[in-house]
């Protein structure tokens, strides 16, 4: 995963998605729309236009972090046995 300060300028940062970890605000959190995405060091507070964009996000970059992470233990796994 990768992102710019625009649409037609160089990634400014990569971030592996086995190693992205995406969260929703808090309940406490006066932005209710707001979630982060952060793949340490880098963290990046983002914010969805409506609960549904919200929603579809945070569920498809979790979804797209689980598989990659799957894939990298499975690779793992394929290594050790060879």
């Amino acid at each position: 995963m990768w992102y710019s300060k625009g649409r037609d300028c160089r990634p400014s940062a990569v971030m592996p998605l086995a190693d992205v970890e995406v969260k929703m605000s808090e309940e406490d959190d006066a932005d209710p729309l707001k979630f982060t995405v952060s793949c340490p060091p880098i963290r990046l507070t983002l914010r969805a236009a409506d609960a549904i964009e919200l929603a579809v996000w945070v569920s498809s970059l979790q979804e797209c972090a689980s598989a990659w992470k799957r894939r990298v233990e499975e690779s793992s796994l394929c290594q050790q046995r060879a």
